[in-house]
């Protein structure tokens, strides 16, 4: 059984924000370096919410949240099993808790000088977690 409608549902409006604002940012001609930094946030957040390969990983995880466990062991080993490759930006992957407690695990990213952490937990769904601040909704700017 795959996540719940919910987190499907929350992530698809997220992605269409994020694609849209993306759109907005790329069509800045004259832009900084901020500006492309959020250009490749937008692409990290996009890329990996969209990659089918991690989408059934986060069913995979809910359906067994025993897995956890593994994948905290080895993450390296645990992704490539599952023919995952670490996005451009991608520094490692983060177990931050196990079944019996609601499974969560995160994706860490470095993009120009911002740090930021890409979530799912059984809970709450989809998250983005600013390292320099705190857990959020995916941004957006509007």
């Amino acid at each position: 059984m795959p996540i719940p409608e919910k987190h499907k549902q929350q992530l698809d409006v997220e992605l269409h924000n994020h694609e849209k604002e993306l759109k907005e940012l790329e069509a800045i001609t004259n832009s900084h370096p901020e500006v492309r930094t959020r250009i490749e946030i937008h692409r990290a957040i996009l890329g990996v919410g969209r990659d089918s390969k991690i989408r059934k990983l986060v069913d995979e995880l809910h359906d067994k949240p025993d897995l956890v466990g593994q994948l905290a062991r080895d993450p390296p080993a645990f992704i490539e099993a599952r023919g995952i490759r670490l996005p451009s930006g991608a520094t490692k992957i983060i177990v931050l808790s196990q079944a019996p407690q609601p499974v969560a695990f995160g994706m860490e990213f470095r993009v120009g000088h911002a740090e930021f952490r890409l979530e799912w937990n059984s809970e709450h769904g989809f998250l983005v977690h600013n390292l320099s601040g705190g857990a959020q909704r995916p941004p957006t700017s509007h």
